[in-house]
């Protein structure tokens, strides 16, 4: 990871009040982690009091990562591809110029703005939607199949959440196919898709787990279905930039 060629305190500090006044889009989630599953997507609002303040999501913020968790936020200016590390602080109410009070996401004040590569395709939530479920069948054993209920999807793969009595038949690593359908699209989507990460959460009883898209034997199907796919992700994600313009920055 490369430090900023511009490393003084001072010139860091002015690009996050420049992403501030810009409110700029930032991704933040738990640090260390290398999918999605707490990711959360908002907008920069303020530097005050040796905090940073970012507007409180519209999708709102899981309760682990809301208040005294290590967070990586990613984000971009000026042609740029930023990131930083501090800590969450909870939520607050907070009046911006001629805004009214809006709740606020509070973080310390990070030490170091360092150049940092994120995902390079964006993730939208479907939390908001009727429930959207994928059926899976196991590549090398058909016979092994499940239902998972969609959480979050990009061009690059998926995430959902399977019952965890059905924890047997997910397995990471394995191939499958997995097809699905999307509101206002007018096909069923066909992936194979490759199981990175599962992970049981026996108190909610369900297990969590995120897979990445692979070609199939059609090269041509397979760019097709991205290429629809990316622009259903395009329009949720000027949804929800909409959402947080009209409301400040969201809510719970």
């Amino acid at each position: 990871m490369e430090v900023l060629s511009l490393t003084r305190r001072k010139v860091q500090l002015q690009m996050l009040a420049e992403a501030c006044e810009q409110r700029r889009r930032v991704r933040v989630i738990l640090a260390g982690r290398s999918d999605d599953r707490l990711a959360v997507y908002t907008r920069f609002a303020a530097l005050a009091r040796n905090q940073l303040l970012l507007y409180w999501p519209f999708t709102g913020v899981a309760a682990d990562i809301a208040r005294d968790a290590q967070v990586e936020a990613f984000f971009e200016i000026g042609g740029q591809r930023l990131a930083f590390r501090t800590r969450t602080c909870g939520r607050t109410l907070w009046s911006g110029c001629r805004r009214p009070r809006v709740e606020v996401w509070k973080l310390t004040l990070p030490l170091c703005v360092e150049r940092r590569q994120q995902r390079a395709r964006y993730r939208v939530s479907l939390a908001d939607l009727e429930p959207i479920t994928a059926r899976f069948t196991s590549v090398s054993n058909p016979q092994r199949t499940f239902t998972a209920e969609l959480t979050n999807i990009s061009g690059g793969g998926l995430c959902g959440r399977v019952p965890l009595t059905a924890s047997t038949a997910v397995r990471p690593g394995e191939l499958h196919w997995t097809t699905f359908e999307l509101p206002e699209e007018d096909r069923t989507f066909e992936f194979i898709v490759r199981l990175v990460h599962v992970r049981a959460l026996k108190r909610k009883g369900v297990v969590d787990l995120g897979g990445m898209f692979h070609p199939g034997e059609d090269p041509q199907v397979h760019r097709d279905q991205l290429r629809q796919l990316e622009y259903f992700v395009t329009r949720r994600e000027r949804a929800e930039l909409r959402r947080l313009g009209k409301n400040g920055g969201g809510g719970d």
